[in-house]
Parts: structure tokens; C-alpha cells; sequence
């Protein structure tokens, strides 16, 4: 159902598989961001290979909000609830 509805342009897009095919998990926690070497950011991680794992925290913001405007859907498990 949300295909029909995307954006042409989006269905063939490598971008969208990366987000859509990652999750984050426990974005804010210290712990997990030192145990997983901020690796704890995969989408951030699969969209940005090279840019130094300290910074991933600084763009997950501005991913999340360009997913939630174009309709790529963004996972993100806090816990082990989730």
C-alpha cells in the first residue's frame, strides 16, 4: 500500500533499502553508543559509511525528519520491549 502511494522517483532508491532494510536501536543511551561504537546508529551508519561514528548522533535528527517527509519508514527500538 505505501508503494502505490510513493514518489516514483523513491521505489528504485538505494537510499530508501538502506533506511528501510536498518533499524536504530537505543539512540539514547551513552552505554549503547560505547558498547556498539556508536554503531547503535545503523541507519545513520548504512547512509553515511564514512562519516566517523561520533557524529552519527548528530544527524539522526535531520534523517528522521527527511524519512517521516518523504514516507521512508524509519525503525528506531529504544528497548528491549520495543
Amino acid at each position: 500500500k505505501r508503494e502505490a502511494s510513493r514518489d516514483p522517483r523513491l521505489l528504485n532508491s538505494w537510499a530508501v533499502e538502506q533506511v528501510e532494510t536498518s533499524n536504530d536501536f537505543c539512540t539514547e543511551s551513552f552505554a549503547w553508543h560505547i558498547i556498539s561504537n556508536g554503531l547503535n546508529l545503523q541507519i545513520e551508519h548504512h547512509l553515511f559509511p564514512g562519516l566517523n561514528h561520533c557524529h552519527l548522533h548528530l544527524i539522526a535528527p535531520v534523517v528522521q525528519e527527511t524519512c517521516r517527509e518523504f514516507g521512508v519508514q524509519y525503525k528506531v527500538y529504544e528497548g528491549w520491549s520495543d
